[in-house]
């Protein structure tokens, strides 16, 4: 995953989990995962067994190894339930449009799922088989995955329009949802999971296996959040810029105060708005000080080879379509190999344009605002002395800022902004100097304190002149927590009465 995407990840997450796990949805998400596990194994073994004793078990197949919604016509009906189910009826709707056949339907389904089960490194063959057969139409990876994941959870991922558009979108993958692209799918799925395994562990969400995290964190950022629904009140020109924006591969400048190719869009953007007559022509030497002069109001200070490199190689983000246009000239192709050497492409690509089908985006002020927001909403920007470091949320250790923020919304208190900005600042006092201490009160005889606040809950060691051995008379009883809360086991005591 490319550096801006995992931070995308880390922040949108660090909002899921904030935000949705304690709700009462987000309290039965936690809890169906294993639940429907259990009966999908128990089904598929029972059916197994009827099975291999001659017994006709094509109806139970359509209704216990498929996944149907809670309701009770289809608890009534003994359906498998499911987290992730399908929609509507699939055994009505297979026996409808097979009814010749439907048998043979519920034939290839069970064999898929045993010879997955009995030799899971087939997998590939498995669901190429499968997805040849002419008795598998309408059975796509959302209907058939939830079962796979039943019975071999450590191997298959579930797999249905949710996780798979989250996966797409941070492994920059195209996958789909037939079963054929499945196999890659996983692979890639398990890559993904491993490696933001860590940061969504230390951001606290209750313990359930970590594709489960993943999968859930997928239904509430498309279907809660809805963070890829498109704005239908945009034009199809912004929607493709915008569309574009979200896909844009770019890295962050060494002092972390911005990202490269969305600073030479919003230094484009300025030149447009200091004249919105510009042609859809922009030099390379207009471009390097409208991109230094962005630098330089973030506190930054930029070379000219780290200008180069972005405004070459920007050429190649062509998904869904190429926005940034390059005039080559004097060479047949241009080098990306040399774009950190400025001479080279001040000579050979003189100047960039917008694509024409796009252009209009650009050239209105309603389209220069819409790529602006989604620009800085994807890569915001560290401005130098905007504010004291205590007023932005903590970025180390990962998980604490969400405690504190839940801490501070169930006490249900006032200026809650200041209250966490008072607890930040001394973290980040305590992070720096090491020692013990609370807005720079030092005690006579200081006593070292671990260098790094453990990403549990904040404790009463954070108020003044407290260590770990003698914690304060609590000025209110804090409540105890349930017992699947991460900040279970780590009792914190607020104050009762309230900043003025």
């Amino acid at each position: 995953m490319l550096e801006a995407k995992r931070d995308e990840f880390v922040r949108l997450f660090r909002e899921f989990a904030r935000t949705y796990p304690y709700t009462p949805d987000g309290q039965n998400h936690l809890v169906a995962y294993e639940s429907g596990r259990e009966q999908g194994r128990q089904n598929f073994e029972e059916i197994v067994a009827a099975a291999e004793r001659g017994e006709d078990v094509a109806d139970r197949v359509l209704l216990k190894l498929i996944p149907y919604k809670d309701s009770p016509g289809y608890r009534k009906k003994g359906a498998w339930i499911h987290i992730a189910p399908a929609t509507g009826d699939p055994r009505a709707r297979t026996k409808a449009a097979m009814p010749e056949d439907w048998k043979e339907s519920a034939g290839v389904i069970l064999h898929l799922v045993r010879r997955s089960e009995e030799h899971p490194d087939e997998l590939v063959e498995a669901c190429r088989e499968f997805s040849a057969s002419p008795y598998s139409k309408g059975f796509q990876a959302g209907l058939i995955t939830p079962i796979l994941n039943a019975v071999r959870p450590d191997e298959f991922l579930l797999a249905n329009k949710k996780s798979v558009t989250v996966i797409n979108y941070f492994s920059g993958t195209t996958f789909g949802p037939n079963l054929g692209d499945y196999p890659d799918l996983n692979s890639t799925g398990h890559a993904l999971i491993a490696e933001v395994a860590r940061d969504m562990r230390e951001l606290g969400v209750a313990e359930i296996q970590d594709a489960d995290l993943f999968d859930m964190f997928s239904h509430w950022l498309v279907g809660v959040k809805k963070y890829f629904d498109e704005d239908e009140s945009e034009s199809p020109p912004t929607q493709a810029v915008l569309s574009w924006l979200r896909n844009l591969r770019t890295q962050t400048s060494p002092d972390g105060r911005f990202h490269y190719k969305p600073s030479i869009l919003l230094a484009l953007l300025d030149l447009l708005d200091a004249d919105p007559g510009h042609p859809n022509s922009f030099g390379y030497e207009e471009m390097l000080a409208a991109f230094k002069e962005l630098a330089a109001e973030l506190g930054s200070s930029v070379t000219e080879d780290q200008f180069s490199q972005p405004y070459l190689r920007m050429r190649n983000d062509v998904f869904p379509l190429q926005v940034w246009i390059l005039q080559i000239d004097g060479v047949e192709e241009i080098d990306d190999s040399r774009a950190d050497r400025p001479a080279y492409v001040r000579t050979h690509a003189p100047s960039a344009r917008i694509d024409d089908s796009v252009w209009p985006c650009f050239s209105s002020p309603d389209g220069r605002a819409a790529i602006r927001q989604e620009t800085i909403r994807i890569w915001p920007q560290k401005r130098q002395g905007k504010q004291a470091p205590w007023f932005e949320p903590l970025e180390r250790p990962l998980g604490l800022e969400a405690e504190l923020r839940l801490i501070l919304e169930r006490s249900n208190r006032k200026e809650q902004d200041l209250l966490a900005a008072i607890f930040r600042r001394a973290i980040l006092l305590h992070q720096q100097l090491g020692t013990e201490g609370f807005l720079g009160a030092q005690p006579k005889i200081p006593r070292r304190l671990p260098r790094r606040v453990p990403a549990g809950a904040p404790r009463a060691w954070l108020l003044p002149g407290r260590t770990q051995r003698q914690p304060p008379t609590p000025l209110r009883e804090h409540r105890p927590l349930r017992a699947s809360s991460p900040l279970h086991h780590h009792p914190c005591w607020l104050p009762s009465h309230s900043v003025r």
